[in-house]
């Protein structure tokens, strides 16, 4: 039998079997796609860290970066592995529904929002700012008194990221030089014994390393985070629960300088309209036990906003 491979053999084949062998290069990258997803590590949803910024506040130009910066500035530990931005616009009358939607399926860290007066003509929520309104939207009337649980109280997070901190440094954790080892390896095998990044025993141990300068890190940034504080760069924003309560709903962002160039809002006086900062605030959204030791991430994004825009 006669096998042997000439030219019109060859363009025979060609001519009559390139469907076939498209199909079949077309397989095999679908085949390599799928075992590198198959591979990847996945980010838990406490390993994504998701910014919001909500209708009423309008993105300045650094917002369409500031993934990226925080990305490439390291802003935050080597265990956020996906930074994302989204914006709800006032002028997608859907934008509420979605977000609804998000914070169904427990999306979303943080959030830019302001607490101005609207006249939005229902008088239940006539001159409430949109901050105050979620409040108002969200509280749980059936609980003893009212309780608003979707924004953590920011007094609140930071005393309980202060006692976090001092798991590992001891009550002096400020001037605290080093951290407790064997805490820190049970952290990071508790969260991290079965990422697939850590398979091996030297991946492991380089990644309770890695722990040490998340929590180093996080120390520090909670402390310039509070010293900002006390300097008035950063405020606590209260707005009212009811006739005659009122809560701690979100950090304002008022008093840093130049925050306008991340995001803003519009005030208008007679015919003139100016860009306005003075109620803007991150309110951290609260995801139960979702986000576990990371949701102190935020800290770290909390001091990043105060030395890029004090």
């Amino acid at each position: 039998m006669d096998a042997r491979i000439t030219k019109s053999r060859l363009a025979n084949q060609l001519s009559y079997d390139w469907i076939k062998i498209l199909l079949a290069i077309e397989a095999a990258v679908a085949a390599v796609c799928m075992l590198f997803t198959i591979i990847a590590t996945q980010p838990t949803a406490g390993q994504s860290f998701e910014l919001f910024l909500y209708t009423d506040v309008l993105a300045g130009s650094d917002f369409n970066t500031i993934d990226a910066a925080l990305t490439t500035q390291k802003v935050f530990s080597y265990d956020i592995l996906k930074v994302t931005t989204e914006i709800f616009s006032q002028s997608n009358a859907y934008s509420t529904t979605v977000l609804a939607g998000r914070r169904t399926t427990g999306e979303g860290t943080a959030m830019l929002i302001a607490d101005y007066p609207i006249d939005d003509g229902d008088e239940t929520t006539e001159d409430l700012g949109a901050l105050s309104q979620f409040v108002q939207n969200y509280r749980d009337e059936t609980a003893e008194g009212y309780s608003f649980n979707v924004f953590y109280d920011p007094e609140a997070f930071l005393r309980e990221a202060e006692e976090y901190v001092a798991g590992f440094f001891g009550e002096a954790w400020r001037m605290a030089p080093a951290e407790d080892t064997e805490a820190v390896r049970t952290a990071f095998l508790a969260r991290n014994g079965k990422d697939k990044r850590f398979k091996s025993a030297k991946a492991k141990e380089a990644g309770v390393e890695q722990e040490r300068v998340r929590l180093q890190k996080l120390k520090e940034d909670l402390i310039a985070v509070e010293e900002a504080f006390e300097e008035g760069l950063l405020s606590v924003r209260q707005v009212p629960l009811d006739e005659n309560t009122q809560c701690n709903a979100a950090v304002c962002l008022g008093g840093l300088a130049r925050i306008g160039n991340l995001a803003h809002y519009t005030v208008t006086d007679g015919e003139s309209t100016a860009q306005v900062t003075d109620t803007l605030c991150l309110a951290l959204f609260s995801n139960g036990k979702r986000d576990g030791d990371l949701k102190y991430e935020t800290i770290s994004l909390l001091r990043y906003l105060v030395e890029a825009y004090k």
